[in-house]
């Protein structure tokens, strides 16, 4: 019986057994192989790898559209269209772009828009693949004065009952009257 055995070396080795293990293994026999063919079959696999890559980078590059500001705009627009958050869709609807190399250069007007379109990772994803551009990255930047028009939620303080009864007396003054007939006290 014949067991072979892979053994890291350039050589094959063939070592042979009998049923009965109690006996001693055969030294192995070594077959010889032909260095010179060895490399011919490297030279042709590496050099059909290097052919089989450069001919798919060409239909790539055929299949590439032409990287435009248009044609990123359309797809952010279905990229909106498509979003269920209304939040992302203010985000993005906000934001302004341009491009620079395989850039796009997203100017947003605050920290809480640029967090939302650097979460939007299917977005990017979805401009690589529709613009067969898997090179193509994001660059978000604030920038409030790109943005005249826009306005932040100034934060209202919550007010306290004390603090919400006083700004109805300065409305309406037989508020008291009404307070002092019914007995009602403000907690403080």
């Amino acid at each position: 019986m014949e067991i072979k055995i892979p053994v890291p070396d350039k050589t094959t080795d063939v070592v042979t057994a009998s049923e009965n293990t109690s006996q001693p293994l055969s030294p192995p026999v070594k077959s010889e192989t032909n260095k010179s063919e060895l490399n011919i079959f490297k030279k042709t696999s590496i050099e059909a790898l290097r052919a089989d890559i450069r001919k798919q980078e060409k239909i790539k590059a055929a299949s590439r559209k032409i990287l435009s500001v248009e044609s990123i705009q359309q797809i952010w627009n279905e990229y909106i269209e498509a979003t269920t958050s209304k939040s992302v869709q203010a985000a993005l609807q906000l934001a302004k772009l341009r491009i620079d190399g395989f850039i796009i250069q997203i100017t947003v007007p605050n920290q809480v828009n640029k967090d939302m379109v650097l979460q939007e990772t299917n977005l990017l994803d979805r401009l690589r693949d529709d613009l067969a551009l898997p090179e193509l990255v994001f660059n978000v930047q604030t920038d409030i004065s790109q943005f005249p028009d826009y306005q932040e939620n100034k934060f209202v303080p919550t007010l306290s009952q004390k603090d919400k009864y006083l700004q109805m007396l300065e409305k309406n003054p037989d508020l008291r009257l009404l307070s002092q007939k019914l007995g009602l006290k403000i907690d403080q």
